[in-house]
């Protein structure tokens, strides 16, 4: 008798959308966020006061903006991250015409919530 012989199947990875979608999409979010955590360690680990201290100037017209490491948090978490968010959600519920013809009346009642922020 002979030792059974293992079979040789072939492994196929099967990407999620396509093979550049996933590159950009799921591992390069993911090495932004390893470069942003890169960024933080080093602010912490060359400033007395990373919140404060500047890692740099930038120039705008002969102004001079110290970029901190609270500046960089605020604005990537601003422009990067929520106003993507946001401008998608307008455009797929009160940009779309057909969203307001589907839930019109659950729309303008929702208009009700921002008058409470300032009551």
């Amino acid at each position: 008798m002979s030792p059974a012989q293992p079979s040789h199947t072939p492994f196929r990875f099967h990407w999620i959308l396509d093979a550049k979608k996933d590159l950009v999409f799921y591992l390069g979010s993911a090495l932004a966020g390893w470069f942003y955590a890169a960024v933080v360690y080093y602010a912490i680990r060359i400033l007395d006061d990373p919140l404060k201290d500047s890692l740099g100037y930038l120039s705008l017209g002969g102004l001079y903006l110290p970029l901190t490491l609270e500046l960089l948090v605020v604005a990537s978490w601003a422009f990067v991250l929520d106003a993507p968010h946001v401008w998608v959600t307008l455009a797929r519920t009160l940009f779309d015409p057909d969203e307001w013809q589907t839930r019109g009346p659950e729309l303008a009642r929702s208009f009700g919530w921002f008058a409470l922020g300032p009551l």
